[in-house]
């Protein structure tokens, strides 16, 4: 089950009052739900950092326990990456192609803008790239070449066709002749 923020707070605040056991029994009924030692003692270690970094002029209870971010650590940050995300939405949006080799483009002179020196440091790749486009939602796509013919204007094209080959066509007839 997981279990919300405030959730997390609530057992922690009850468990730095009255003991873990005392915690796991009172919400393990209340809640319907088999909860460990473990995992009140996690809260309460989280909530005690809280109280440590809390300010003494903000409200003592601690109303959630923050989630910790999953996952690998951003390559460029958390400023660059959303200045290459804002770049490559506003690229899509004016109807421009976005691959791996723009978005790289981008991101070096994102980088660069910001402080030169660090794009040899970072240096994104083109997996950094695919990696940027997947979380960004975008999907690989090919485009296609075959193009259907209007019934309307089919003349105009076929005329403006034979308009443009016949020139070619009678140099070619006078040069085998």
């Amino acid at each position: 089950m997981k279990f919300s923020p405030e959730q997390k707070a609530q057992v922690a605040r009850y468990a730095m009052e009255s003991g873990n056991k005392r915690a796991i029994v009172r919400y393990s009924k209340q809640w319907g739900v088999d909860l460990k030692e473990s995992t009140v003692r996690t809260w309460k270690s989280k909530y005690n950092e809280e109280l440590r970094k809390r300010k003494p002029t903000e409200p003592l209870p601690i109303k959630a326990l923050p989630n910790r971010k999953q996952g690998r650590p951003l390559l460029l940050g958390e400023e660059l990456d959303t200045a290459v995300k804002a770049y490559v939405e506003n690229i899509r949006k004016l109807g421009g192609v976005v691959n791996t080799a723009i978005v790289l483009g981008g991101a070096e002179a994102i980088i660069a803008n910001k402080d030169r020196t660090l794009v040899n440091i970072l240096a994104p790749g083109k997996d950094w790239a695919k990696s940027l486009l997947s979380r960004m939602g975008f999907v690989k796509r090919k485009a296609t070449t075959k193009e259907k013919v209007a019934v309307e204007g089919f003349e105009t094209i076929r005329l403006v066709f034979w308009m443009m080959c016949m020139p070619l066509l009678s140099w070619r007839m006078f040069l085998m002749s």
